[in-house]
């Protein structure tokens, strides 16, 4: 009897038992802590694949859902293979513009497991929309809807149009392409077709809807009061000139040292062309529209030619610096070339939907205009130099009038 008492006195072991009934929830909220804070960091990695994934559809400029899908899902493809853990299942998403993209995963407990707690589920939500007309505006737009090199860089050319997208109808394989040591920067390249020599452009081309013409039906109202010609085949030779607005048809040539310059005005160039030619200087910085129109049409800009062209601020033609009116779709496609090594500076548009726009030379052309974009059938840049297109329209005091860019992403989940 008193052997029985003398052990349920003793005190001893009661303090182990006691820290052994404790170590059980310490030991489950330690574990907790411990599996919790790995699957909030696996959580933030689905979070980020989500993301990606909604925004790589999401920030396409003008396109179909099927292509906002499959941009999505490449690039989660692409994320997904990077992970750490495996075992990730995906919805992904796209209807009226809205790309939505989850990613899922159960983790496995490591520590909770022991108190019957498995796995933790983990789902990651994301979705994103274009934005609408916050991407700028298109600067350079080739219409031509089937042939290839529609934007053609080659040599050790660059194109640089930092603020402005670069915008390409054709729906051929070869659609954009660069070769050489030629590179091309903007805001965003766009085509409806493929591009060949992918690393010459910065950023990386989208896949997108063509963009129709934006002043086809506003041209066809243009045209001179009279069928009249005022001038023809009229050559300027070496002096100093001023010419007025009007009719001037057939060619009208500069000639070397030709210093000509023109009233504020809109001059139309009717079945001709405009050739000026080396040591010559075409001013038109008073607001000037050289207005083409009818047939074998186009403008030549020699190697050391100096040009300087700004367009109206006001008036029906408030913008536009040189326009090439295209009179059917049958019309024939005319070669304008123009050539650096002089001083060049075009501030406006350039409308041509009827002309291939080649632009060459070994020098930094147009780097003082802060308005300037075209709309061709199509264009190639050739030569070591550089061209700048800018669409800072505003700083000119000329209107902007090129087409703005749907454009993204604005993440609404």
């Amino acid at each position: 009897m008193r052997q029985s008492q003398k052990f349920l006195s003793n005190r001893n072991g009661n303090v182990a038992i006691i820290f052994g009934l404790m170590a059980l929830p310490t030991f489950a909220v330690m574990g907790a802590a411990v599996d919790f804070s790995r699957a909030y960091s696996i959580y933030q990695q689905l979070q980020s694949l989500a993301d990606q994934t909604a925004i790589a559809g999401g920030r396409l400029p003008a396109t179909t859902d099927e292509i906002r899908l499959s941009a999505a899902t490449d690039i989660y493809e692409a994320k997904a293979s990077q992970l750490s853990f495996s075992g990730v299942t995906k919805t992904i998403e796209a209807s009226n513009s809205v790309v939505s993209a989850s990613a899922r995963y159960n983790y496995p407990t490591a520590i909770l497991k022991l108190i019957g707690i498995n796995e933790i589920p983990l789902e990651a939500k994301a979705a994103a929309r274009p934005q609408i007309e916050n991407g700028g505006v298109a600067c350079i737009l080739a219409l031509n809807e089937t042939l290839p090199d529609s934007f053609h860089l080659q040599g050790i050319n660059e194109s640089n149009s930092k603020n402005c997208w670069v915008w390409v109808n054709s729906s051929s394989s070869s659609a954009m392409s660069a070769v050489g040591a030629a590179v091309a920067s903007a805001r965003g390249f766009c085509t409806h077709g493929g591009v060949e020599g992918m690393d010459h452009f910065g950023p990386r081309p989208f896949k997108c809807n063509r963009l129709d013409d934006p002043f086809y039906e506003e041209m066809l109202a243009h045209g001179p009061l009279t069928n009249k010609c005022d001038h023809t085949n009229k050559t300027l030779k070496k002096g100093n000139h001023t010419l007025q607005p009007g009719v001037y048809c057939g060619s009208t040539s500069l000639k070397p040292h030709a210093n000509v310059k023109l009233a504020k005005g809109v001059y139309f160039i009717k079945d001709g062309d405009l050739d000026v030619q080396a040591g010559s200087t075409l001013n038109g910085e008073a607001g000037v529209t050289i207005f083409f129109m009818g047939s074998n049409t186009f403008f030549n800009v020699q190697g050391g030619a100096n040009v300087l062209l700004k367009a109206p601020s006001t008036g029906d033609l408030a913008g536009f610096v040189l326009v090439d009116r295209k009179p059917s779709s049958h019309s024939p496609i005319h070669e304008t070339i123009i050539r650096g090594g002089g001083d060049l500076k075009i501030e406006g548009v350039v409308y041509a939907p009827q002309w291939r726009i080649i632009i060459s030379g070994n020098s930094e052309m147009n780097q003082d205009s802060k308005c300037f974009a075209m709309v061709a059938d199509r264009f190639h840049m050739e030569g070591n130099g550089k061209l700048n297109v800018i669409a800072d329209c505003e700083a000119s005091g000329l209107p902007q009038i090129m087409p703005k860019i749907k454009s993204g992403p604005l993440m609404v989940e």
